[in-house]
């Protein structure tokens, strides 16, 4: 008991930090022009019509609309897959209901500036940014059980049927010996309770 809890112990403390790792990269910082000064806040604190300021290196914190561009070249494959960095426009564009690709007067959430600068104004945050809808389908879509989930089910399924059914057996022996039926309904209960192999987690 004391090595099983040791071991899970161990495993969630290092699954935690591991979270938290990610946690701390998805939650950058962003450059921000409010009231004639910049400043940086975290990212999740920018609001549409903020100024933001974007330099190399960064990760555009929102949805914006380009105001100045100098060099300025974003990663956008995780939004649109293009292997090749974005050149940045700031004329406008007429045509509506374009792909993320094709705005080219827009930085969006979640990509990368390569080279470059620029500044632009906030229009969209969390969901209602191009990622965000993204991620917001990618949650309603319907799960399915890893083949690794499945086999413990199954695992699972074979167990309690399996105790279940010693259970049942040592009762009605019990009672076919002459054994009173509160003592075998303990004995029963008692048997599927210790049959669970204490083991499991540590397998799985």
């Amino acid at each position: 008991l004391v090595l099983n809890a040791s071991i899970g112990f161990v495993q969630e403390y290092r699954a935690q930090t591991a979270v938290q790792s990610l946690m701390e990269m998805v939650s950058p910082t962003a450059h921000v022009r409010r009231d004639g000064r910049d400043r940086e806040i975290d990212a999740e604190e920018v609001v549409p019509g903020d100024i933001v300021v974007l330099r190399q290196g960064g990760v555009v914190p929102a949805d914006t609309r380009l105001l100045e561009s100098r060099g300025l070249r974003i990663d956008e494959s995780t939004l649109t897959g293009e292997s090749v960095p974005a050149d940045k426009e700031l004329d406008a564009i007429d045509e509506p209901n374009l792909p993320p690709a094709d705005q080219r007067n827009m930085a969006f959430m979640g990509t990368a500036v390569t080279s470059g600068e620029g500044e632009g104004v906030v229009v969209a945050t969390g969901l209602g940014s191009e990622m965000g809808r993204i991620s917001e389908q990618v949650g309603e879509a319907r799960t399915t059980a890893t083949p690794l989930e499945m086999r413990i089910d199954r695992l699972a399924r074979w167990i309690t049927a399996a105790i279940l059914g010693v259970a049942a057996a040592a009762f009605g022996v019990g009672l076919l010996l002459g054994r009173a039926v509160t003592e075998m309904l303990l004995l029963a209960v008692a048997l599927a309770v210790s049959a669970i192999p204490e083991g499991l987690p540590v397998v799985v």
